[in-house]
């Protein structure tokens, strides 16, 4: 019974509209004493400022280091190409017996030469 006049009530009020035409519900006015408005406020203006923090040291602090860190490798791989170039080549190289084991032929041939 409860349901049919809900409905009936329901319908009558609809009917009573234009066709197409579409009653939103108020929105409530919160008051600015709202604990949950302030707490999500203030989360708000806390990512605020870490995002800023964090732009900040992506930009002046991890830029550069990686420059410096960059050009410090880049040196020491131009100094120690340098020694190297330096030193007598190595031309005895010890011949181990586990090394250069093959069960069977490369389909170019043995492996052992580079020219096909």
């Amino acid at each position: 019974m409860m349901f049919s006049i809900r409905n009936l009530v329901f319908r009558s009020a609809r009917s009573t509209q234009r066709p197409g035409f579409i009653v939103k519900p108020k929105a409530r006015r919160a008051s600015k004493e709202n604990p949950f408005l302030r707490e999500r406020k203030e989360l708000k203006e806390h990512a605020a400022k870490n995002a800023d923090f964090w732009r900040k040291m992506a930009l002046y602090v991890s830029i550069p280091a990686l420059t410096v860190a960059g050009f410090n490798a880049w040196k020491l791989w131009n100094q120690h190409w340098a020694h190297q170039a330096t030193l007598p080549p190595d031309t005895k190289r010890v011949e181990y017996s586990y090394q250069n084991i093959r069960a069977k032929n490369y389909f170019w041939g043995d492996g052992d030469k580079k020219d096909m």
